[in-house]
């Protein structure tokens, strides 16, 4: 396995060129500075990063005495740009942020590491297209570079030159995300604010240019620890086994699925984001522990934002609320991360004859459902006019090899445009192959509905 040099700053764009310079079969050895920067933020995400991807890291301290930029200076303010596209004409745009030659500092400490250690390749993050505009970030400067290295260096001169890879060079922020993804980069540990603050300030250039990128791929940035919700409020619960129980529901935006039968809100113009600490504050004072049964995670499908759950819950049990999670079902896997917080689940089972989905879920669900067992667990199936006796009968045997004490509530869709109302011996015959294997069942509609409340 060849080794490789990756100059890690904590941001998103290195931490994704360290996971694609592994993915490449390289054993990489990270190289993270502190040279007098604003903040030391961004260090201490860089560290998190290398100890994730299981790699070594050294921290080199640089002395910059003369500063020269606002990132090295309090004294200058850190500029904002009026949007986050490239700028036209680099000489009149480069931002306060520039630190003068720093790409060329890093460069040489890199290159004299790797010569050191026998690698072959350093990996460097730089991107020339979603980026402040900084002069040592195009692609002229790092073949000029690749040039001096060539020329200045034993390896060099012996023929055998590190290679100065930029694998992002040429790739909008998106894209870069989006490889990133792919590559399981933990961008939950990233930091990309040019501002030490407890969270990014949303306003300079490098977090206007970040949020550009989760944006045009349609998903949060899970760095951000913010949750996009519809709505709180409370209210009596109106389905499943704990119907008629007071709750407190926080209604999340976003779902993974479109069910036939779906009646949640879709639309994102009422959508509001909220930090961990606003949402306890919200909860706070819309009800007190005491008064409430529980706090009801509904959606959509609350599961999508399972990294902001992560952060929220423990603090939301510490202040003594019980947690009930109302879910699809699928997403096992963001469920495993934050089941030690749960106290209820009401998981639904999907029939593909009732869903009208292209795919089924019933491996899943399976998983789902194994899961969901450390705690309190009831499943809930939705049945319509639609619904076939096999696909019934499928999510039933899927419970009972579970448990066949787990609890089945067989929800009657509400009719609407796209479903029609199950019928009354339909609902008999379903319930009578659920209690042929399940030791608690019960038909239970959707009861807010009846009691005229959300």
């Amino acid at each position: 396995m060849s080794k490789a040099i990756v100059l890690l700053s904590g941001g998103l764009d290195s931490a994704t060129t360290l996971y694609f310079a592994k993915s490449k079969g390289h054993d990489c050895c990270c190289l993270i500075f502190d040279y007098g920067q604003r903040h030391s933020r961004e260090i201490t995400s860089a560290k998190e990063i290398a100890k994730e991807a299981g790699c070594k890291f050294e921290v080199v301290n640089i002395s910059l005495p003369w500063k020269g930029s606002s990132l090295l200076d309090n004294n200058m303010e850190i500029c904002h740009s009026e949007d986050a596209k490239r700028p036209k004409n680099l000489k009149q745009c480069i931002p306060s942020t520039y630190v003068p030659a720093r790409n060329i500092i890093f460069l040489s400490f890199a290159l004299s590491y790797a010569e050191a250690i026998g690698a072959e390749a350093i990996f460097i993050g730089a991107n020339a297209i979603d980026y402040s505009g900084y002069p040592d970030c195009r692609p002229e400067f790092f073949n000029a570079f690749i040039k001096t290295a060539e020329l200045g260096t034993k390896t060099g001169s012996e023929g055998n030159p590190v290679k100065i890879l930029t694998p992002l060079i040429n790739m909008t922020k998106a894209q870069i995300i989006s490889l990133g993804i792919s590559l399981k980069v933990p961008y939950h540990l990233t930091w990309s604010c040019y501002k030490g603050l407890s969270r990014s300030c949303g306003e300079c250039d490098s977090c206007r240019i970040r949020e550009k990128g989760f944006r045009e791929l349609g998903i949060n940035d899970p760095a951000l620890k913010i949750a996009k919700i519809h709505e709180i409020f409370t209210s009596i619960q109106g389905e499943g086994v704990f119907s008629g129980k007071m709750q407190l529901f926080i209604r999340f935006f976003g779902c993974n699925l479109r069910c036939a039968f779906c009646d949640t809100p879709q639309n994102s113009e009422s959508v509001k984001d909220y930090s961990v600490d606003d949402l306890l504050s919200a909860v706070c004072v819309k009800a007190r522990p005491e008064s409430i049964h529980s706090v009801s995670l509904t959606g959509g499908e609350p599961l999508l934002q399972a990294d902001f759950l992560k952060d929220f819950l423990p603090k939301l049990k510490q202040l003594g609320y019980r947690v009930y999670l109302e879910t699809n079902g699928v997403m096992h896997a963001e469920l495993a991360n934050v089941i030690d917080y749960i106290d209820i689940v009401s998981m639904d089972i999907k029939l593909p004859s009732s869903t009208r989905l292209p795919d089924d879920f019933w491996k899943e669900h399976s998983k789902f459902l194994e899961i969901s067992m450390q705690k309190q667990v009831f499943v809930k199936i939705i049945v319509t006019s639609d619904t076939t006796t096999a696909d019934f009968s499928k999510a039933v045997f899927l419970i009972a090899q579970k448990d066949p004490h787990i609890a089945l509530a067989i929800q009657p869709a509400s009719p609407q445009q796209n479903t029609g109302a199950v019928s009354a011996p339909s609902l008999r015959q379903f319930e009578n192959i659920a209690c042929e294997h399940l030791c608690r069942v019960k038909i239970i509609p959707q009861m807010h509905k009846l009691y005229g409340v959300k």
